[in-house]
């Protein structure tokens, strides 16, 4: 069973617990279920955090505006799409080196996520041509995209 959530939390809008130790799956979602104000979440570096994780999130965390996922490589592309569809002001989300995000992470998040002025994908994967198209189409505010060692051309 999942450890209960927080209790002395429940008016935290931001935190960062990026390269803090081990955060699993399991703490993850009873830091969602107790903090449902978060608007930032740093969680950078952890290798155990996956898509059941972010499911998590997605459900609980609606006002996220900005979150940082860098280097967690369990992540897929469900998971960045569950937060996608969930989290509609989402304005900056760091994806780098999440190796198993392709373009249909970005493309969701172009879909769902019209405030988004930053978007991070150094390294994460198959982000294609049609990805960043998609995100020139529905993310009129971008003012950084990072997509370097991405396979993407002149589109």
């Amino acid at each position: 069973s999942w450890p209960p959530p927080p209790r002395h939390c429940a008016s935290l809008t931001h935190l960062d617990v990026s390269r803090c130790g081990a955060l699993s799956d399991e703490g993850l979602a009873a830091l969602a279920r107790g903090c449902l104000k978060l608007h930032a979440l740093g969680l950078e570096a952890y290798a155990d955090i996956s898509d059941k994780g972010l499911l998590a999130l997605a459900a609980h965390c609606t006002s996220l505006s900005q979150l940082n996922l860098w280097v967690c490589a369990a992540v897929s592309d469900d998971g960045v799409c569950a937060i996608a569809a969930a989290c509609r002001r989402l304005t900056s989300i760091d994806l780098r080196l999440c190796t198993k995000v392709s373009g249909v992470a970005v493309s969701a998040l172009a879909e769902h996520c019209p405030n988004l002025t930053e978007l991070y994908t150094e390294r994460a994967g198959r982000i294609d041509d049609a990805a960043i198209v998609a995100l020139a189409a529905g993310c009129p505010k971008l003012l950084l995209l990072d997509v370097g060692w991405c396979n993407v051309g002149d589109a």
